[in-house]
């Protein structure tokens, strides 16, 4: 059985210290190696749609706060084999201590409160 967690880090790249970005993976050694960045916090997920739903939850709440950015070694720059993908926000300063709290809360939120029964697959629905 693979493992995945969900991880919010920062960027170590000089010119983009205010550079944020959040995602999933089964290694966070390598992650954090390919993408260059230092992570922050890990939450851990139960399976691969569990950890989509929590890195979705962070992803909402960074475009509520954030605008994204283009980074170096991202899919603009290597569009065969990009090292970084679109998931990067910049925020015009630093995230104030207050939003990052309000991140990895909204995203234990979901980590804890995770149905999996509850899909919105088209499959599913019913009209």
């Amino acid at each position: 059985m693979k493992h995945y967690f969900v991880y919010v880090g920062h960027s170590l790249i000089e010119g983009e210290e205010g550079c944020i970005t959040g995602g999933l993976s089964s290694n966070g050694l390598r992650r954090e190696y390919n993408k260059v960045m230092k992570i922050t916090f890990v939450l851990p997920c139960k399976s691969l749609r569990h950890a989509r739903a929590v890195e979705r939850e962070g992803h909402l709440f960074l475009d509520s706060i954030c605008e994204r950015a283009i980074v170096k070694w991202s899919p603009f720059e290597l569009e065969n084999s990009p090292n970084r993908g679109w998931d990067w926000w910049i925020h015009k300063a630093q995230i104030m201590p207050d939003q990052y709290l309000d991140l990895f809360e909204r995203m234990r939120h979901r980590q804890l409160n995770w149905d999996e029964s509850i899909t919105t697959s088209k499959k599913r629905i019913k009209k």
